[in-house]
This record gives structure tokens, sequence and C-alpha cells, in this order.
């Protein structure tokens, strides 16, 4: 451990390091690749594959977008509230979180089922920072306005420690250059 002395802190790591990776039980069972979006790099490997996104914000969406794209035979979106109510092409289809998995097939409470390659869990990020001091770390679920900063970026019980980029997924990189000014 390293400790130095500053006059203010400016911590730009955003909110995307620390993935929210929630398990059902019946992953143990399943027999294909269960990775978090966090860790999508490619798509070339979804071509002719059953490809399953768990979540409905913007990076199911995404991902089960561009993995049809790149050549994926059916996409499985599975939600855990509301469904992303999209109309999707003939190759997809959605059911709420699975309640059972046999080597490969999915089973839904819905009663639908689904032969899947991949699982990609979309179930967003946890704002950690164990890296700063405990006086200094920002504590807040994701939201536009994190409940410690004051305007979004100025720690509210420390004047000299700013976060920048941690705000949920608005507007993102307008909102960065804001910040930054």
């Amino acid at each position: 451990m390293k400790v130095e002395t500053f006059d203010n802190v400016i911590c730009c790591t955003g909110q995307f390091s620390f993935p929210n990776n929630p398990i059902l039980p019946c992953y143990d069972d399943f027999k294909g690749t269960i990775i978090h979006s966090h860790d999508q790099r490619t798509f070339h490997n979804y071509k002719d594959k059953t490809v399953m996104v768990i979540g409905t914000s913007f990076s199911a969406e995404d991902i089960a977008s561009i993995a049809w794209k790149h050549g994926a035979k059916k996409i499985v979106c599975s939600y855990r509230n509301e469904p992303m109510g999209f109309k999707w092409p003939d190759c997809f289809e959605t059911h709420p979180l699975p309640n059972k998995i046999v080597n490969k097939t999915v089973y839904f409470p819905d009663g639908g089922e689904a032969e899947v390659d991949y699982i990609v869990i979309c179930a967003g990020f946890h704002l950690t920072y164990p890296f700063m001091e405990d006086k200094l770390r920002l504590t807040s679920p994701s939201a536009i306005v994190p409940d410690m900063l004051y305007k979004g970026v100025s720690l509210m019980n420390n004047e000299k420690c700013f976060y920048v980029g941690m705000q949920a997924q608005v507007y993102s990189f307008n909102m960065f250059d804001v910040q930054a000014a």
C-alpha cells in the first residue's frame, strides 16, 4: 500500500469497472459460455449460435442487436421485471429469468425453453472504489446524480474530492465533457 498527499483528488475511473454479476442457482448446470457484458470483446463467435442476454438496459439491447448483426441464429432476451418491449426480428424471443438449466437447455417460468450456446449477463455495475480512502470513497447506487455528489461531481463531505463520469448512462460523453470543464 502506498500513501500520498494531494491538494485535490479527481477520480475519473467511471462506473464500469466492477460488474454486477448476479448468479442464478441454475448457472452451475450450464454447459455453454457465460460472460458479463463487461467482458464482451468480439462478436464473431456468435455466428450460427444462440445467444441469451440477461438484462433490459443499454448493454442488453446493444449486445442482442450486434450479435444478431454478426450472424447469431437466435437471440433470447431474458428479464427480471419487465421485457425491453421492442419489436424484434422473428429470430428474437423474450422470457423471464430462467428457473432451470440442463446442459445447454434453458427453461423459463413462462413454459418456454431454448438451446443456448452463450449467456451474456447485462446486469450493470457497482459503484465501487476500493482504492479510495474511506472518507473519500463514493458509496452510492448507480444514478443520474449519485447521492453523495454535489452537481454530480463534487463529494459532499470533501470539496477537494471530485468524481467524473459516475452518473448512469444518459448523454454520457456530453456529460463527461461538462464535468471535466
